[in-house]
């Protein structure tokens, strides 16, 4: 029978990280849902009242793709366990 002590059980960084970055692309898509309601597009008297908010949902979408990108698929994946009960 063979000893584990040593061995840490728990969900690894790489799996948090790819939890945390769907997470912020479903925020950046609510942002960007919640200002084409508002009216994103430039009018007669300059831009409209979600068109910066619509950049900042496009720039979370993208920051979360990149994030989702690096942790399922990139080279240096951090496997380690992200936290255990100790």
């Amino acid at each position: 029978m063979e000893s584990h002590e040593g061995e840490r059980k728990g969900v690894a960084t790489n799996i948090v990280d790819a939890v945390v970055a769907v997470l912020i692309l479903i925020m950046g898509g609510i942002v960007i849902y919640g200002s084409r309601k508002l009216g994103s597009e430039w009018t007669t008297d300059g831009p409209g009242a979600g068109y910066f908010p619509f950049y900042i949902g496009v720039i979370l979408c993208i920051s979360g793709i990149g994030v989702l990108y690096q942790s399922l698929a990139g080279k240096e994946k951090n496997t380690e366990v992200f936290v255990d009960r100790d």
